[in-house]
């Protein structure tokens, strides 16, 4: 896969499709892989080029090793309590690769879609560069405001847990991520997970990196008050019942961002099922197409 030079950084990208470019940002200890094939197949459909690639420490983007390894134990704590924490980097850095990336690529503006860690990510651009964005799409993120209700402690300890070095212990732990987080009304089949499980782990597991990634969200503080003047065409996305991220960190966001939209799902969780991915398509292109046309009016 393409790498291209971002913020003093590589990142591992690849693009699909024709049209409006649609940059798509993964959450924690995720790949670009994590965005199902089969959303980008369908979204590609719907005219978007779509632009996919692995965050800082993911993948088989540049890995921070010489930042040291996280401090697991209290980084599990600090998740759960919400406490602010120390990092060397910031989600704001993480937007600044981002940015780096759509310079690399010749992209003036795009339409910016965030999961999770990613959707903070995709805020923290808008707010930086909102001349850069089309329209925000906010995928099961948040505010980072402390206001909001936290994750279910099993859950986010589950997602905290030291990685296993070695490979099956590293496929085993994500399989037991996988469906912590995964929708009650939507599961994905055993197999599925454990295909992509094996897919991520061959392409660029890095044990230390979700600890560095989790303690840039804890550093980053809230982006509340900020989101308040936000002007980017804006769309939140929402499971309503995401267990890592619960689905007030989606109504705080979209009452945070002026005009923005909300629309939540019944029985989702923290995941990407293909039960949902019509909605989400639906939903994004419509989206799309009135910034689109807000733009040039």
């Amino acid at each position: 896969m393409p790498r291209a030079a971002a913020n003093g950084i590589e990142l591992c990208w690849e693009s699909q499709g024709q049209g409006s470019p649609l940059v798509m940002i993964m959450g924690i200890d995720a790949q670009l892989v994590h965005w199902p094939q089969g959303l980008c197949d369908m979204l590609a459909a719907r005219d978007f080029r779509v632009i996919r690639f692995d965050n800082r420490d993911a993948g088989q983007s540049t890995w921070m090793e010489q930042l040291g390894p996280p401090a697991w134990g209290r980084l599990g704590w600090d998740m759960i309590r919400r406490r602010r924490t120390r990092s060397s980097y910031t989600l704001w850095d993480m937007a600044d690769d981002t940015l780096g990336l759509l310079d690399s690529l010749g992209l003036e503006r795009v339409h910016l879609a965030g999961m999770s860690m990613g959707g903070m990510i995709a805020q923290c651009l808008a707010l930086r560069h909102p001349e850069r964005l089309s329209s925000l799409i906010s995928i099961s993120s948040t505010t980072g405001s402390r206001q909001v209700p936290s994750g279910k402690p099993r859950v986010l300890w589950e997602i905290m847990k030291p990685r296993p070095a070695d490979p099956k212990g590293a496929i085993s732990h994500t399989v037991r991520m996988l469906r912590a987080i995964g929708s009650p009304s939507y599961p994905i089949p055993l197999a599925q997970l454990e295909a992509l499980a094996i897919q991520s782990t061959a392409r660029g597991y890095n044990p230390t990196g979700t600890g560095r990634q989790a303690a840039a969200i804890l550093a980053s503080g809230s982006r509340r008050s900020m989101l308040t003047e936000l002007k980017v065409p804006t769309l939140v996305l929402h499971g309503e019942a995401d267990p890592v991220i619960p689905v007030e960190g989606g109504q705080a966001t979209a009452r945070a961002i002026p005009d923005a939209r909300l629309i939540t799902i019944p029985g989702w969780g923290h995941d990407l099922p293909p039960a949902i991915w019509p909605t989400l398509v639906d939903a994004i292109h419509a989206h799309a197409q009135a910034a689109e046309a807000g733009a040039a009016s």
